[in-house]
C-alpha cells in the first residue's frame, strides 16, 4: 500500500543552477504533499556538481542524483556546478586560520595543507568539517619531522574545554587529518566549585569563560564524563586518521 497521486499537486518544485556549467531535470513542477522527486544534474565536461541546497540530503557533492520531498509545502533546490579539479589551499599563506579554510573549502576534493608552525584552534568544540570531503594534512605525512612541527593547538588546559575537531554530521572516510600533530587539547564535564558555607551546587562549565572554577577545599565535588579530547566522532561519523600525533 502506498500513495497514488492523480493530476498536477498544489506544491511547487523550483530548481534554480547557479553559474551554470550544467542543467538538472526536472527543472521544477507542481506535486502532491510528500510526494519524493528524483532529481538528475548534468555537468558539462569538465565540470562537477559542488553542492545541492534544498534537497533530502544535504550537503551533497558530486553526486548526480538527488531526492526533495514536498513536505508540506513550495520546495527550492539550488544546484552549484565546479571545476573537476582538486583543490590546494594553503595555510597561512591563503587563510590565517583553519577554521576559515574549512568554510571556504568546497564540499570535497580540496587539499587543506597547514605549513609548519603551530595553528590555533578558536572554536571550543572543536572545528565543524561541515560534511565536507576535505583533506586536512602536513606538507609531507610522512615525515617524522614534519608532523612534529607541524602543530594544531586547541589552547585547552585542566579546567578549560578545548577540542581539535568535532566530527557529527556523518562525515566518511573521504574526510581526512593526517600528518599533523594536536596537542592541548582537553574535555571534562561538570567541576566543582568554590562551596563556602553553606556549598553551592555543582556548576555545569562554561568553556568559553575565562575565570574556570576550581574545586576548593570546602566546595563541593563533581562528577561527569567528558568525551572526545582531541576529537570527537559521533552520529555514525567516521572519518580518516593517519600518521597523526595527539599530546599535552
Amino acid at each position: 500500500m502506498g500513495f497514488h497521486y492523480a493530476g498536477q499537486g498544489r506544491y511547487k518544485l523550483e530548481v534554480t543552477v547557479v553559474g551554470g556549467h550544467g542543467t538538472v531535470t526536472p527543472t521544477g513542477g507542481y506535486y502532491h504533499e510528500f510526494e519524493r522527486v528524483t532529481l538528475t544534474a548534468h555537468p558539462q565536461e569538465g565540470y562537477r556538481v559542488r553542492q545541492w541546497i534544498g534537497t533530502d540530503n544535504d550537503p551533497s557533492w558530486n553526486r548526480n542524483t538527488n531526492t526533495v520531498t514536498m513536505d508540506p509545502g513550495d520546495q527550492y533546490v539550488i544546484v552549484e556546478f565546479e571545476k573537476n579539479v582538486t583543490r590546494n589551499i594553503i595555510i597561512p599563506d591563503e587563510f590565517t586560520t583553519l577554521e576559515d579554510a574549512v568554510d571556504a573549502a568546497s564540499p570535497g576534493d580540496t587539499n587543506i595543507i597547514l605549513k609548519e608552525g603551530v595553528h590555533y584552534v578558536s572554536t571550543a568544540a572543536g572545528i565543524d568539517l561541515q560534511r565536507k570531503a576535505v583533506r586536512i594534512m602536513s606538507t609531507d605525512p610522512n615525515d617524522p619531522n614534519i608532523i612534529a612541527n607541524t602543530i594544531i593547538d586547541c589552547g585547552g588546559s585542566r579546567f578549560v574545554r578545548r577540542r581539535a575537531f568535532h566530527f557529527y554530521r556523518g562525515e566518511g572516510p573521504d574526510t581526512l587529518i593526517t600528518g599533523v600533530t594536536i596537542r592541548n587539547a582537553y574535555w571534562i564535564g561538570a567541576v566543582g566549585v568554590t562551596g563556602g558555607i553553606p556549598a553551592r551546587a555543582i556548576l555545569e562549565y562554561d568553556p568559553d569563560e575565562e575565570d574556570p572554577p576550581i574545586l576548593m577545599a570546602s566546595g563541593t565535588s563533581a562528577s561527569a564524563v567528558g568525551y572526545g579530547g582531541a576529537i570527537l566522532c559521533e552520529n555514525g561519523s567516521a572519518p580518516t586518521i593517519l600518521n597523526g600525533v595527539s599530546e599535552d
